[in-house]
């Protein structure tokens, strides 16, 4: 029954280290890989569609123009920290969707890429 016991921790340890080293993978590759061509703009689970003028988080799809701004707080953690990005929709059930960028670099490039191709979707301009 030791035995039992004992392979049983030992492998809910592996699996949750696993587990975890995979999701911070995922989610570093998630944030710093982008797409951006002539139909849409799509990084950090956030996309752009430059044709309809959209911009969409998830499941939650709205204009351009009801994006009302983007806030970021830059987290000083360790070697490069991360980045909260905020960005604030005229929605009364969803008003702001967070996207955590796990590298302060990659954070302002995603800010001033989502951006861009906001505007270029036609929607308001955040420089």
């Amino acid at each position: 029954m030791e035995f039992v016991n004992g392979f049983f921790s030992s492998l809910l340890a592996v699996v949750f280290w696993g587990g975890s080293i995979y999701f911070l993978y995922r989610t570093y590759t998630k944030n710093r890989k982008f797409v951006d061509n002539p139909e849409y703009f799509q990084q950090a689970g956030v996309t752009v569609n430059y044709n309809k003028g959209t911009i969409q988080f998830g499941k939650h799809i709205y204009t351009v123009s009801q994006v009302r701004g983007i806030k970021s707080i830059i987290e000083d953690s360790g070697i490069s920290g991360r980045v909260i990005v905020n960005v604030e929709v005229a929605d009364m059930t969803k008003p702001v969707h967070t996207i955590i960028v796990t590298n302060q670099q990659q954070g302002r490039s995603f800010i001033n890429r989502l951006s861009l191709a906001i505007s270029k979707a036609g929607g308001p301009n955040f420089e």
